[in-house]
């Protein structure tokens, strides 16, 4: 199966260390070949993940899950072709 990438939008209170942090770590649990968070100041965190399309859908519910600490409200993402 090809490598796609993710661009996920996360809105709410996530511009956090622990955020960053976590999906780091879900990430290389779900076999993923990169992950990257761009904190913006509104508060809203992109998400730019590299992998194979079954496992992106793994990172992308995760994102859609809040904690004690983190409070999702709204989750958009897309996705494309690897190319080269």
């Amino acid at each position: 199966m090809a490598t796609r990438k993710a661009h996920i939008i996360v809105k709410g209170k996530v511009k956090n260390p622990l955020y960053k942090l976590l999906g780091r770590a879900k990430a290389a649990l779900y076999g993923l070949d990169h992950i990257d968070f761009t904190e913006h100041p509104s508060g809203h965190v992109e998400v730019f993940v590299q992998g194979k399309k079954e496992k992106l859908w793994d990172i992308i519910e995760w994102t859609k899950k809040g904690n004690v600490f983190l409070k999702v409200s709204e989750v958009t993402f897309r996705f494309k072709d690897v190319t080269g």
